[in-house]
């Protein structure tokens, strides 16, 4: 201990120097001294830490601004460009060295220039091939693939998660060692990865574990992905067999369905129609619904009439509406929505069923008129909401 503090010795003499200086003070006067000192001593710290996290901060910045200043026009000719350029064509064009090779404290603002990047040419006719060749050039997948072998589940997590933002091929087999893994942000992001990019069998960990939970984010996360399947031409899964699995979880086969009808598999429609005569839960039932309404299914008004007289309230409304968007101008669905006006007694109810009617062409307006001239006082109210623009929130969605 004496040697130890042989090394600090001005530490020493300050403190005993404030020791014995307060010494003979109150103890009330001592402690607001040494709370005081306390509170000096944090102040420099978070001082001298922001000072030094700005610096680096602006360093950062410098050498972001100076490579993107050197390559970023280029890169994005040369991704709208539609000639074909190889990767060697790239280096060449960017000036690159034959043994190019960019220190690891530099990718984290090429990844950010790449991402800004793609964001401008996507959408202004980017060359895919160009972009891949790019991305070759600079090592990109290289680099990646050296990320998500990573021990940091961080790293792992941000590498997977850029491989997408930036559109770079990665080995299928690298990130699917991780498609079981305990960690799940990196189980689902692995398997997105896996759907996004795979050619063989993509799906296959979904439908093999579809008991597993389905979160809303993880289906927003995989629509997109099938989205950028389908604009690059690559295959989709079956969803009416998603829907058919028996021990699939409600929000998978849920999913499934909206899947149908986001992505228009008309042909799909007859395989639907059977599975919600055979369905008992009322939120498979009404995605069902809404799906053949969206699709305009009219072989599917019989069994919507038939359902209608023993199904639940959200059900309910469910069938008017999607008899409202098929629109087959069929005599018995207006006869069908006025009796059910007539029965009903919960206003939103009313309101949501001569909205149908309002919008279900000359015949569902006239039988709308009629109703309102009919139709006693208290309830005048309700048509005049169905009637008024400004409160229909959907004209301006």
């Amino acid at each position: 201990m004496e040697y130890y503090w042989d090394h600090f010795s001005f530490i020493k003499y300050y403190f005993l120097v404030l020791y014995y200086q307060l010494a003979e003070y109150a103890p009330v006067v001592r402690i607001t001294a040494v709370f005081i000192l306390v509170c000096f001593s944090i102040f420099v710290i978070l001082l001298l830490s922001n000072m030094s996290k700005t610096r680096r901060i602006v360093r950062f910045n410098r050498k972001k601004n100076a490579f993107s200043d050197k390559y970023y026009n280029k890169l994005r000719d040369i991704a709208l460009s539609p000639d074909y350029y190889s990767p060697t064509d790239v280096a060449n064009e960017m000036g690159l060295p034959k043994n190019f090779r960019i220190k690891r404290k530099k990718w984290a603002y090429i990844v950010r220039i790449f991402r800004k990047l793609i964001v401008e040419v996507k959408d202004n006719g980017m060359n895919p091939e160009n972009w891949k060749s790019i991305m070759i050039a600079f090592k990109m997948p290289n680099y990646f693939d050296k990320m998500v072998r990573s021990q940091s589940m961080k790293e792992r997590l941000s590498a997977l998660k850029d491989v997408s933002d930036i559109s770079c091929d990665l080995k299928e087999a690298t990130a699917a060692r991780y498609l079981y893994a305990k960690d799940g942000q990196l189980r689902i992001t692995a398997r997105l990865h896996g759907a996004r990019y795979g050619v063989d069998h993509p799906f296959s960990v979904f439908r093999e574990d579809a008991a597993s939970t389905f979160t809303d984010e993880m289906c927003v996360k995989l629509h997109w992905v099938l989205t950028y399947r389908k604009a690059s031409g690559m295959s989709l899964p079956n969803f009416i067999r998603w829907c058919s699995i028996p021990d699939a979880s409600i929000g998978f086969k849920l999913f499934a369905i909206s899947e149908i009808r986001l992505f228009q598999n008309y042909a799909d429609c007859p395989e639907l129609l059977v599975l919600l005569k055979n369905t008992r839960d009322e939120r498979i039932a009404c995605e069902i619904i809404h799906t053949l309404g969206e699709l305009k299914y009219v072989e599917a008004e019989p069994e919507f009439f038939r359902r209608y007289a023993y199904a639940g309230v959200n059900e309910r409304l469910s069938l008017a509406e999607a008899l409202g968007v098929i629109a087959s101008g069929n005599p018995e669905v207006i006869r069908f929505l006025i009796e059910d006006f007539k029965e009903s007694t919960d206003t939103v109810t009313k309101v949501r069923l001569l909205r149908v009617l309002y919008e279900y062409g000359d015949a569902g307006r006239q039988a709308f008129l009629d109703l309102k001239e009919g139709a006693p006082k208290v309830d005048a109210r309700l048509f005049e909401h169905v009637e008024c623009d400004l409160i229909d929130s959907r004209r301006y969605a």
